[in-house]
Order: C-alpha cells, then sequence, then structure tokens
C-alpha cells in the first residue's frame, strides 16, 4: 500500500498534494531558515495571543491583569498554581525562547572573548 494513500492531510482545507508540497519545499529550506520561520510564527502567534488577551479586557485593565492573562494563555496547562509572571515590556513577553537563547549566547561568547 502507498503511503500517499493512507495519508491525510494535517489540515481539513488542504489536499494531500498540498501537503506534499508543502513538505517539499521545507525539506529544501536549511536547518537556519527552517528554525527562523519557526521563530517568526512563534512570535507572531504570541502576538495575536497578546491582541486578544488586550481586547477582551476592553475596560484598560491593569498591566499586570493582562500580564497575567496573557502568561496563562501562552503556558496553558503548564502553568503553575502560584505562579505571578512579572515585566510590564510586552516585546520580551512575545519573545522565542530560542531567539532569546541564541542572544543570550552571543552576549556570554562576547564576555567570555573580551576575558581573555
Amino acid at each position: 500500500m502507498d503511503a500517499l494513500s493512507t495519508y491525510r492531510p494535517q489540515a481539513t482545507h488542504n489536499s494531500v498534494e498540498a501537503d506534499v508540497y508543502l513538505f517539499t519545499r521545507l525539506r529544501q529550506l536549511s536547518f537556519k531558515q527552517r528554525l527562523d520561520l519557526a521563530i517568526a510564527h512563534n512570535r507572531c502567534v504570541k502576538k495575536l495571543s497578546l491582541a486578544g488577551v488586550k481586547m477582551r479586557q476592553r475596560d484598560q485593565a491593569p498591566v499586570e491583569e493582562i500580564r497575567f492573562a496573557f502568561a496563562r494563555a501562552v503556558l496553558a496547562e503548564k502553568f503553575p498554581p502560584g505562579f505571578e509572571p512579572t515585566g510590564t515590556d510586552e516585546k520580551m513577553w512575545i519573545q522565542d525562547s530560542i531567539f532569546l537563547a541564541g542572544e543570550l549566547h552571543q552576549i556570554l561568547e562576547s564576555i567570555g572573548n573580551s576575558r581573555e
């Protein structure tokens, strides 16, 4: 039996051919390009989530309430009881952890290189 004959598309509105095309194109990208694509996608999803949280808080809720609701939305079932998110910089809220790890790595490397 052919693998494509039993394949179900990733989304209900996609055809098998569309998925094959998409995955073929993704395989042609380098690891760095795929990573950059994932980082951008993650950041956009978080921006959209933050916009939704703000829209629901129509009465100009304090930043603490928005921050808490956003953290709860992003972490979902991983949101630990008693967790109190901090920080007021929304740009940091939507950053991707992989991107931040890369930035931190560069900073630490530059510090390490300056000590030599």
